[in-house]
């Protein structure tokens, strides 16, 4: 089975080398070239274009940030639409709007190609180790072929029917839990400091009594540590001054947030507590923390109350 790979960020290149890393021959595609080096090294090919990547693939997959970005690679000569052989399958693993979903699978059938939704929930640290959990949505007849697939790439796949849109939906509603989950946190940290108790007691009581969940345990951890930034690679010494690198910054999480809003206003389904959610991050973007890790909500409660920013490096561009 031939294996295409587009977008080779730090999620997209983490799947890809597990693909490889299973005996898979695969080719990649990345706008910026020297992205795919790293796995050409290791036995893959490069693609000049997303169609010379979708054309030699039995399966393709893609994993951009956001709706444009794929729709960029999907038009055209060079796009995915016109490199991918009939009966081929696209398996588009981006947080993408329900709409982009619904237009994939007829523009892809259409084409007499197959259309898979299948975005992951998790971290890149957790793809790297094969720990991710995968949302799938598409044709039954191609469940089978793409088990093993997943299987290299997640502990869990979940079923989710043939609608991809189903896939897009469930997906944003868990970051939107995800992202509540940060306010609540952020909020109990604030206002317990003011009352002279540490972040990491607090949290300490948190996961060790009713809330000892991952999501409460690791999130918690980077508030508290207060590390929001990507290490500079450059630095030899800056693994150990920022071990916990950003991996979803917060202009990805206004997109994801905005888009759960946009799927809530289509199926009339009031959505207040998002709308909150958008606010924060919102607020997080005006004072400069676009691309910083989403957990930074924390400090931007943190100013709200008047408390002070740390003077840390972690705070530092």
């Amino acid at each position: 089975m031939t294996i295409g790979f587009i977008g080779l960020g730090a999620m997209g290149s983490a799947l890809a080398e597990r693909l490889l890393a299973a005996g898979y021959p695969l080719t990649v595609f990345n706008r910026t070239p020297a992205r795919c080096l790293p796995l050409v090294q290791k036995g893959a090919k490069a693609a000049n274009t997303p169609a010379e990547c979708a054309k030699s693939s039995e399966i393709l997959f893609t994993m951009v940030k956001d709706d444009v970005s794929l729709q960029n690679l999907l038009e055209g000569e060079d796009g995915i639409y016109a490199g991918l052989p009939q009966q081929s399958t696209h398996v588009c693993c981006s947080t993408i709007s329900t709409q982009l979903a619904e237009t994939l699978q007829q523009r892809h059938t259409k084409l007499q190609q197959y259309f898979f939704a299948a975005p992951v929930l998790g971290r890149p640290l957790a793809a790297q180790t094969g720990q991710l959990y995968i949302l799938a949505a598409g044709p039954e007849i191609l469940k089978n072929k793409l088990r093993p697939l997943f299987e290299v790439l997640g502990q869990k796949t979940f079923n989710l029917g043939e609608n991809p849109t189903q896939a897009s939906i469930v997906k944003l509603s868990l970051n939107f839990l995800i992202l509540s989950t940060i306010e609540q946190m952020a909020e109990v940290f604030t206002v317990t400091e003011k009352i002279g108790l540490t972040n990491q007691q607090v949290l300490d009581i948190l996961t060790e009594s009713f809330f000892g969940s991952p999501v409460y345990k690791n999130y918690g951890q980077f508030i508290v540590d207060k590390i929001y930034f990507q290490p500079d690679s450059s630095k030899p010494d800056s693994s150990k001054t920022d071990p916990k690198p950003v991996q979803a910054d917060v202009d990805l999480l206004y997109k994801d947030i905005s888009l759960f809003l946009s799927a809530g206003q289509n199926l009339q389904t009031p959505l207040p507590l998002a709308s909150l959610i958008q606010n924060r991050l919102l607020s997080c973007i005006a004072l400069g923390h676009g691309q910083k890790d989403f957990t930074i909500m924390a400090e931007c409660a943190r100013t709200d109350a008047g408390l002070s920013s740390p003077t840390s490096s972690s705070l530092e561009d």
